[in-house]
């Protein structure tokens, strides 16, 4: 009898302490942020109201591959990922305290061309350390909203 009580209580103990220690583990938790952009007439010529209009309006950045960095550098390491089709991406919510956000052509599209024009690879990169968007993760919130300007690249001439 006294066996069959010490097993009961030992079941439970062990029970318990399973219960508990699942309780502990912690999970992978993200942030979600919603990306949505407008842009910028690159053209040469005075564009019609009709493409100025179509320009100004809202979409989402679908399907998009985008690049996240931990400090202001688009020369470090990025994280890659894709917005999903309604423009939104998971980032690890212990990635860093604030994140930068390039939504334009990654640098080393550039920097690996064939061309390597030393002094485009330099505007470009100023370009995108300027334009990156900077999000700062420890808000205590898990949803982040980028509406953001797709400018024209400096670097190149203006279209005719």
């Amino acid at each position: 009898m006294k066996h069959s009580k010490f097993i009961i209580f030992f079941t439970i103990v062990v029970f318990f302490t399973n219960c508990r220690l699942g309780k502990n583990q912690k999970t992978a938790s993200f942030k979600k942020i919603k990306i949505s952009y407008t842009e910028e007439y690159c053209g040469g010529a005075a564009p019609p109201d009709a493409i100025l209009n179509e320009l100004s309006v809202l979409k989402s950045l679908k399907n998009k591959e985008i690049e996240i960095f931990l400090s202001k550098n688009v020369e470090s390491k990025p994280l890659v990922l894709i917005t999903d089709s309604i423009g939104t991406v998971l980032i690890p919510e212990n990635i860093a305290p604030t994140i930068y956000v390039n939504l334009y052509t990654p640098i080393s599209f550039y920097k690996d061309a064939e061309t390597n024009d030393k002094q485009y690879f330099n505007c470009y990169k100023s370009f995108l350390n300027e334009n990156l968007i900077s999000v700062n993760l420890s808000e205590n919130q898990n949803e982040f909203t980028l509406i953001s300007l797709l400018k024209c690249n400096p670097c190149v001439p203006p279209a005719p």
